[in-house]
């Protein structure tokens, strides 16, 4: 009777061994299903975000780029001084560039690259960029179809009676009144050294100031 008794207790004891390792073992798959999928759900976020913020300027059109370009440029006030070497026309085109994609997520921590421009070329080609796939550039465009926020890199003399030297000069177009023939354009280091002021200049007076005809060049980042 104690032999029966003991084994029916056994037998009880290994059912209810059983059912709690089956219990035991659904429980340790949920709470790893789960965190399957809050693993899941976090990669899906950062993919998401890290794509997000790599490819949000290269993603936008390029006249929305250049409405970007235009919006940073114009959070300078006339007369912002910036010193040297910030204030080189070039070197403040390039970071009013890098802002504007910066504003749209591209950001080097979360696996995006900051835009920025290329290396001008050495004189008497000062008026071009060296090549690369993020900027397009077009030279000796038409000055009537010039549109805000584009760059133009010109070798321009440096006053209008060529008096004063030639060189490499960056600015970033405001606005083209093709009716009356003027461009207004932002720069820095032009109307005085290091600083940033608006300008406009008529379409004759543009040409006037290039060394040579169609010595410029409109840029697109992109």
């Amino acid at each position: 009777m104690t032999y029966l008794w003991g084994g029916c207790y056994t037998r009880q004891a290994s059912r209810q061994f059983r059912r709690a390792l089956v219990l035991f073992w659904e429980a340790y798959m949920s709470k790893l299903r789960n965190v399957g999928k809050f693993l899941l759900a976090a990669f899906c976020f950062f993919f998401m975000t890290a794509t997000n913020c790599y490819a949000g300027w290269h993603e936008l059109t390029q006249a929305e780029r250049d409405q970007r370009i235009l919006t940073q440029a114009r959070l300078y006030y006339d007369g912002q001084y910036l010193g040297s070497p910030a204030g080189e026309c070039k070197i403040w085109v390039t970071e009013v560039v890098r802002k504007a994609a910066l504003a749209e997520g591209t950001d080097l921590t979360l696996g995006g690259t900051q835009q920025s421009l290329p290396l001008t070329q050495s004189s008497p080609a000062d008026y071009l960029w060296y090549a690369r796939s993020d900027v397009s550039g077009v030279t000796g465009i038409s000055l009537s179809s010039l549109t805000p926020g584009q760059i133009i890199q010109l070798r321009v003399w440096y006053r209008l009676d060529h008096s004063t030297g030639f060189g490499p000069h960056t600015l970033i177009v405001t606005s083209n009144d093709t009716v009356n023939r003027v461009l207004n354009v932002i720069e820095s280091n032009w109307t005085a050294p290091f600083a940033v002021y608006r300008r406009s200049v008529s379409y004759t007076t543009f040409n006037q100031y290039l060394v040579f005809s169609g010595s410029y060049t409109v840029y697109w980042p992109h």
